[in-house]
C-alpha cells in the first residue's frame, strides 16, 4: 500500500523546505509518494522546488520478523501559470499512483506528524474517508488567534461555524470542520467522479461528492496553527466565501 502526499505550491518560500523536511521526517507503515506541485511562484519557491527533481530515498526498517524498505519518493511537476489550489490538487491526484491521497499545503498551519493517526483507519480498512478537525483538538469553534487583531480571528471563526450548520442543513449530517484541508480518502473513492473546481473551493466539491457517494468520514482531532494574511495567508473572506458557499449549493444538486 501506498500514500500520495499532493502539495501544491505557490510563493511559499519561507516554509515549503520546513514542511517538506516535517513531511519526508514521518515514519509510516506504507510507502510515501511526495507530489509537488508548483507554479506561479514570484519568491523563490520554483527554485527551491527544483532542488528535489530528482529525489529518491530508501530507508531499511527493520522488524523481528521481516525486512522491509520504506521509500520517500519525490515527484515534482511544474504548470505554467498560476493556477489556484484546486487546480494543483487535481493535477496531482492525476499523477498519483498510491492506494490512498492525503493533501497537505505547503505552509506549517498543520502537522504532518499526525499522519499516522490520520491514515492509520484507512489502513486498517475501518473507512475510506478520514478528515481531521481542528475544532476537536481544541474543543472549541475559537481555533484562530493573531495577536495582531483579535476581532479577525473571531470573524473568521464565526463564519466558519455558521457555514457548518449551514452543510449539515443541506447535507443531513453535521461534521466539525467540514472546511479543513486534511482530507484523506482511497483513490478509488473518486470512480466514476468528475472534479472541476480550480480554486480552494474544491474542499468543498471534495466533501460533497465524497458524501453524495456514501462515503461518511471518520474525524479525528488534529492541531493547527493559523496564519495571517500578513504571513502569507491566501484565502480570502468575501470572495473565496460565497465560492464555498456556491459550490456546496451546487454540488448538492448537481453531480
Amino acid at each position: 500500500m501506498k500514500v500520495s502526499i499532493i502539495i501544491p505550491v505557490y510563493n511559499e518560500a519561507k516554509s515549503f523546505e520546513k514542511l517538506l523536511k516535517k513531511v519526508l521526517a514521518v515514519k509510516l507503515p506504507i510507502q510515501k509518494e511526495i507530489l509537488i506541485i508548483e507554479g506561479g511562484s514570484t519568491d523563490g519557491t520554483t527554485q527551491l522546488v527544483h532542488k528535489y527533481d530528482t529525489y529518491t530515498k530508501s530507508t531499511d526498517k527493520n522488524s523481528k520478523n521481516t525486512d522491509t524498505t520504506q521509500k520517500n519518493t519525490i515527484r515534482t511537476f511544474y504548470v505554467t501559470e498560476h493556477f489556484g489550489k484546486g487546480y494543483k490538487v487535481r493535477y496531482g491526484i492525476k499523477k498519483s499512483t498510491g492506494d490512498i491521497i492525503l493533501i497537505q499545503d505547503a505552509d506549517l498551519e498543520y502537522d504532518p506528524n499526525e499522519y499516522p493517526e490520520l491514515l492509520a483507519p484507512i489502513i486498517k480498512g475501518t473507512t475510506s474517508f478520514v478528515l481531521g478537525s481542528r475544532h476537536m483538538q481544541k474543543k472549541t469553534w475559537k481555533i484562530r488567534e493573531f495577536d495582531y487583531s483579535r476581532w479577525y480571528g473571531r470573524l473568521i471563526d464565526g463564519l466558519d461555524a455558521g457555514f457548518k450548520y449551514f452543510f449539515a442543513l443541506l447535507y443531513g449530517i453535521y461534521i466539525t470542520d467540514p472546511n479543513t484541508m486534511y482530507k484523506i480518502f482511497r483513490k478509488d473513492c473518486l470512480k466514476r467522479m468528475t472534479l472541476r473546481s480550480n480554486n480552494f473551493d474544491l474542499d468543498m466539491e471534495l466533501l460533497a461528492k465524497l458524501l453524495k457517494k456514501g462515503y461518511k468520514p471518520i474525524e479525528l482531532p488534529v492541531s493547527y496553527k493559523g496564519r495571517s494574511r500578513e504571513e502569507g495567508k491566501k484565502i480570502r473572506i468575501v470572495k473565496d466565501g460565497i465560492r464555498a458557499i456556491w459550490t456546496t449549493i451546487k454540488y448538492r444538486i448537481v453531480d
